[in-house]
């Protein structure tokens, strides 16, 4: 049976007795109840849409029709008549604007049996011999980025109970780009985020510079828009309690353990079972160190010492622009976030630090600032933070996105180069793919190898190319000679950047 039936405007095109039976069929045939959004019969609605058609439809079946329907409408009077002859008592009739009645009917065999926040009746889910059946939380999130966020919106919106295990107290700041690719936008949309009443900043074009102040500029066909981590994740932490996602904030996770189909979770504070684990715990952690995963047991090299510095900062930047400004082994971003703050990104290599004193200012001064865009940024923007937000040893070597039965997401299963600028993207869209075979898992429709398998098979297909056309990207730049010469030749054939460009980037989803 499906849970909810509705009839819009269809009602008033029956006799009284017709639309008893019809509601017999509803009742009948829905597990949680019915609704009908019908016309409500008035004299100022009839003589309005006379008047309307007249004056602006030349169709005499519009002409006909549309005041016809209006007297064909009911009164709440009538409706209540209608219920009485269909022995209904479980209802409600509530006026609505434009002359319409909303009337919601809901079965009371299910109105107390369904599971908070979903429309599965306790019932029956229960009778099912499903996997997760008795071993406690059926999904455990560690980290509440993007990725973690949006996949418990996900499962609980479908009826999982879930837990996400979070290091920090929301909001908190964190090292990223901020700026999101258009593709995600309807997504985050649905998870209950309204992003249009927001006036975002809406980015349509890249400026790319060398250390010497050569500069490309490019069209982004696809665009973005800015927003800052402090604010979505606190706002997608909210959606997520909202719906029924527990979560446990300053709650740091020390081991995971799978046996015998169950994860053991120990945390300071306590431990849980849980039947599937997802891990969306960032580019490094002390899990990642305690499981030895191969990234990071590599030596220092080209991909994996680098360090992140972010700022807010005041400017007159042009807010539909993103710049991404290139100096000694590294490079800067910069693009406008909400409330007209920009943020200032930057990437580089550790060693740039040490040669500076360990000296985040001694760096900027002496190394960022040889770039002329950059230099004007720094000498003529209001700093917001009292100190920069810092991370370390960043590594863009290649993750494994199933590590101890866990399905890694986001950053923990692969982070492209900052300056392809679509992390934000890709965590979003690694928590659709994760929610869609978790959910078939959960309801015995693939084996915990076949979800695996699939969740990795998948992420490869949508993020494999984009994060080696990425670490192709960044060995092109950060080295001065290598990186003027690229800038001064590539702006000659704008075509080919658009190309690149695209690489880095997906479709909506």
């Amino acid at each position: 049976k499906p849970d909810i039936i509705f009839s819009s405007l269809f009602c008033h095109h029956f006799t009284d007795d017709e639309i008893v039976e019809m509601m017999h069929w509803m009742k009948n045939n829905s597990r949680i109840g019915f609704f009908i959004n019908d016309l409500h019969r008035h004299p100022l609605a009839y003589h309005f849409i006379k008047i309307a058609t007249k004056l602006f439809s030349k169709s005499y079946l519009v002409k006909n029709d549309a005041p016809l329907s209006v007297l064909r409408g009911f009164k709440k009077n009538e409706w209540r008549n209608i219920f009485k002859k269909a022995e209904i008592t479980n209802y409600s009739i509530k006026w609505k604007w434009a002359f319409r009645y909303k009337i919601i009917c809901e079965n009371a065999s299910t109105t107390d049996e369904r599971l908070p926040g979903t429309s599965i009746n306790a019932e029956e889910v229960m009778q099912k011999p499903l996997p997760w059946r008795g071993l406690g939380k059926p999904v455990s999130i560690i980290g509440g980025g993007l990725a973690g966020l949006s996949l418990s919106i996900l499962l609980v919106k479908a009826g999982y109970e879930v837990i996400l295990f979070e290091k920090e107290k929301y909001p908190f700041h964190k090292v990223c780009g901020e700026y999101i690719s258009i593709e995600s936008w309807n997504f985050i949309e649905s998870l209950g985020f309204n992003l249009t009443k927001l006036g975002l900043p809406i980015i349509k074009k890249l400026i790319v510079s060398s250390s010497d102040g050569s500069f490309i500029q490019s069209k982004l066909d696809l665009g973005g828009f800015g927003i800052s981590r402090y604010f979505l994740d606190n706002e997608l932490k909210e959606i997520a309690i909202q719906n029924g996602v527990i979560i446990n904030e300053e709650t740091k996770v020390n081991e995971v353990v799978f046996h015998d189909k169950i994860f053991t979770i120990k945390y300071n504070g306590g431990e849980i079972t849980s039947s599937v684990v997802a891990g969306s715990f960032g580019k490094r952690s002390n899990l990642d160190v305690k499981w030895q995963r191969d990234f990071v047991k590599q030596k220092p090299g080209k991909l994996n010492n680098y360090i992140g510095v972010k700022y807010h900062i005041k400017n007159e930047f042009p807010h539909a622009t993103i710049a991404l400004h290139n100096f000694k082994d590294g490079y800067c971003g910069i693009s406008k976030v909400e409330n007209n703050k920009y943020c200032l990104c930057y990437l580089t290599t550790a060693k740039n630090l040490k040669d500076n004193n360990n000296s985040i200012k001694e760096m900027e001064r002496n190394v960022l600032c040889k770039n002329p865009f950059l230099k004007n940024i720094f000498f003529e923007s209001e700093f917001l933070f009292a100190e920069p937000v810092i991370i370390s040893q960043i590594s863009f070597d290649k993750k494994t996105q199933i590590e101890n039965h866990v399905l890694m997401l986001g950053d923990a299963a692969g982070m492209i180069t900052p300056l392809c600028g679509n992390g934000m993207s890709m965590a979003f869209h690694s928590a659709k793919i994760a929610f869609a075979n978790i959910d078939l898992f959960l309801n015995n429709k693939l084996s915990r190898e076949e979800m695996e398998n699939q969740y990795a098979h998948q992420w490869q297909i949508q993020f494999g190319n984009r994060l080696k056309n990425g670490r192709f990207i960044q060995k092109l730049f950060g080295k001065e000679r290598l990186t003027n010469l690229f800038i001064r030749t590539i702006k000659h054939f704008p075509l080919i950047i658009n190309r690149m460009i695209k690489t880095t980037h997906g479709k909506e989803f």
